[in-house]
């Protein structure tokens, strides 16, 4: 029987003398000449690299039926609605079965003699998703349903699961979950002393991560996809988190400016507003819109924002005598807030430092706030110079404006790549639907299908056995390296010699010397164990100072409670005792079956070493495999049929006089013998 190709039109409307009534056209063939197909699974001698399931290039004929289809975009005058540059949605049928479900796509126009024809391909999902992420980077996402406030009470409910919003879902794949803020040191502005962790800023230690596999959702979905994996929906993915530090600035909740260059105001036994005359901007911040130089007041602009003030004068000219009392205080809204903040026996040219915040933490839009001082009776001084730095903590996280910036150059490609390279993922196109993926671990998919005999169907005169090439004799699987880490800098690189696995294969023959792995663009993360209670990952430049780290990827291991005398006392945690603990291991504490997000043995101090890294885990029975002396690959013609095309998969085993091979691609031609690549292995 004939070939079908069957296509599905781009929303372009038929009339029904070429199209089915559900808009369906069977393309014409040339006569006699059969689409060669190519089947083939991933590479297994580079399973990084993804190839996919294609035909090669063929003609079909410029035919009336045909070029209805294709709307005449032959003629170069004409203004046709068919797009060369969408996809184009195919089936090819033989002998009653879909043989392939995929993409058409138009390579050339060819016009001879007046007769037209159309060179196409057609190719599976997966090689289009590919090629579609790659022009895409984390920018591309409108991540605005993420926004939030960053208040600690907010903070406290992602370590449950239970963020809260500011907008409304907008994707379908959103939870409480998408976004937790687990404890982690990124700089060298907290300390652990007598069972107490400081921070000045929560931002000093809470900073969002976003759920991989939302985002991964996010990513595919938006490229016109769907997939279908037990590994991306089990706990060993879903527990997985991506940092979206960017360095402090644009998220973090502080932002400051300075107010300086003091008046010649005279300050007496009355509480004064200090006078100053010049804002100096920070960064990300206009301070005029915060600070009235006539009113010397801030006013906050959102509602539950917190500010407080630092404080740096030298004092001159107190009268009558050599030393004053100075006391300060801070107003909202005319009242007085908080405590009062007194300093004694104050001599000329002395100069004053002090931090005032706010009773409450919080101010709503509209709420002013000002800082006064006066002295003792009978006594006035001036301020000769100094200055207030203002803290702005802006309660909304817009993740729009964290993506715009420096986690918005991520590509798409590279951050779903990341997870094929670490967990050795094969991604296949779903027979039953060319929009969805399998997505599987080698370990899982390979070998867990049926069992079919071709030895009837082998042409046995000629079988060609090949053993595998381009093997090297060591292997490095690492994760990038982040240059301004303090822990690759301090420690000497730790990725050379702390968190990778170096395979060494017992052979004497090789292609090569050394091979590297290298998982682009993602660093693996040390940590810190601060004396019996607090385990938590440090992301810390060198000099101890915010930076625009390398992402990080971490297990979410739960909440955390501290014990004893041992608590959390920075702004909104005072006297807190439960943390959101993020490792880059699955589990704590450490247990034999522990896995690591790193490809070695790996020591972080947490217990027991954990052997099962993501060399041993997702890699060592690929490379073991292919390393064996018996592993070879065999090329051989067979006889296949549309049934046998139909009800095969590529995790399905073929036997051969009984001996048992794993098909690594299949040359597929109708009518004709086929040309399979076989894989012979040790443990089949």
């Amino acid at each position: 029987m004939k070939g079908l190709l069957i296509a599905y039109p781009q929303d372009i409307t038929f009339s029904t003398a070429y199209a089915s009534p559900t808009g369906e056209f069977v393309l014409d063939l040339y006569k006699d000449e059969p689409i060669p197909f190519q089947f083939k699974i991933d590479d297994f001698t580079n399973v990084a690299e993804k190839s996919s399931s294609n035909s090669k290039s063929f003609e079909i004929p410029g035919t009336k039926n045909n070029n209805v289809f294709f709307n005449h975009i032959y003629e170069i005058t004409s203004d046709s609605e068919f797009n060369p540059h969408k996809k184009t949605k195919v089936i090819y049928k033989e002998d009653g079965f879909d043989i392939f479900v995929g993409y058409l796509q138009l390579n050339d126009i060819v016009i001879k003699n007046n007769n037209v024809s159309y060179e196409i391909t057609l190719y599976s999902e997966t090689i289009n998703l590919k090629e579609e992420l790659e022009k895409k980077t984390f920018r591309d996402l409108d991540l605005t349903e993420l926004q939030h406030n960053y208040y600690a009470s907010n903070i406290k409910n992602s370590f449950t699961g239970n963020t809260s919003y500011t907008n409304a879902s907008t994707s379908g794949f959103r939870t409480g979950a998408s976004v937790k803020y687990p404890l982690i040191k990124w700089n060298d502005s907290s300390s652990y002393f007598s069972g107490l962790l400081t921070a000045f800023f929560t931002s000093d230690l809470f900073r969002p991560f976003v759920n991989c596999k939302y985002l991964l959702e996010r990513i595919i979905s938006d490229a016109g996809f769907t997939f279908t994996s037990t590994f991306l929906s089990s706990t060993d993915f879903t527990k997985l988190y991506i940092d979206f530090n960017a360095d402090a600035a644009p998220y973090n909740a502080l932002q400051s400016f300075i107010v300086d260059t003091p008046s010649a105001q005279v300050y007496s036994a009355t509480y004064t507003t200090i006078d100053l005359d010049t804002i100096v901007d920070g960064v990300f911040l206009d301070g005029s819109d915060y600070y009235d130089l006539s009113s010397n007041q801030i006013t906050a602009l959102l509602d539950n924002t917190t500010i407080s003030a630092t404080i740096t004068f030298t004092i001159s000219n107190i009268t009558p005598g050599a030393n004053a009392n100075l006391s300060f205080r801070r107003l909202k809204n005319g009242n007085q807030a908080g405590g009062i903040n007194t300093y004694f026996n104050i001599q000329n040219g002395d100069t004053i430092s002090t931090t005032l915040g706010i009773s409450g933490n919080n101010l709503d839009a509209g709420d002013t706030l000002e800082v006064q001082v006066k002295c003792q009776s009978g006594t006035t001084f001036q301020i000769s110079e100094g200055q207030i730095e203002w803290h702005i903590i802006s309660p909304t996280i817009d993740f729009n404006q964290i993506v715009n910036s420096y986690r918005g150059n991520i590509n798409q490609w590279e951050y779903f790549k990341n997870f094929i390279d670490r967990f050795n993922l094969l991604v296949l196109g779903d027979e039953d639907n060319p929009n969805n993926l399998i997505i599987e671990p080698y370990n899982d998919y390979i070998d867990s299908g049926n069992t079919l005999d071709w030895t009837s169907k082998i042409d046995d005169r000629e079988i060609k056995y090949t053993p595998i090439d381009g093997l090297a004799k060591f292997i490095d699987y690492k994760l990038d390296e982040d240059s301004s880490d303090a822990i690759t800098i301090n420690q000497d690189n730790p990725n050379d010699w702390k968190f990778n696995y170096n395979y060494e294969a017992d052979i004497e023959i090789y292609d090569k010397d050394k091979e590297e792995f290298k998982v682009k663009g993602f660093a693996s993360t040390d940590v810190d164990y601060l004396g019996p209670a607090i385990q938590l990952p440090i992301i810390m430049n060198n000099d101890g100072t915010n930076w625009n780290n390398k992402p990080r990827i971490l297990y979410d291991v739960g909440v955390q409670n501290l014990t004893g005398n041992n608590y959390l006392y920075f702004p909104g945690f005072l006297s807190y005792q439960q943390y959101l603990l993020f490792l880059p291991v699955d589990e704590f504490p450490i247990t034999a079956n522990t896995k690591s997000l790193d490809f070695g043995v790996v020591d972080y101090g947490l217990g027991s070493p954990v052997l099962f890294g993501l060399f041993n885990e997702y890699w060592a029975k690929y490379i073991d495999e292919l390393y064996h002396k018996d592993t070879r690959i065999a090329k051989v013609k067979a006889y296949i049929t549309a049934k046998d095309l139909n009800e095969f998969t590529f995790k399905d085993i073929i036997m051969i006089k009984n001996r048992k091979y794993r098909v690594k691609m299949i040359d597929y031609k109708a009518d004709s013998l086929s040309i399979l690549e076989l894989i012979t292995i040790k443990d089949l």
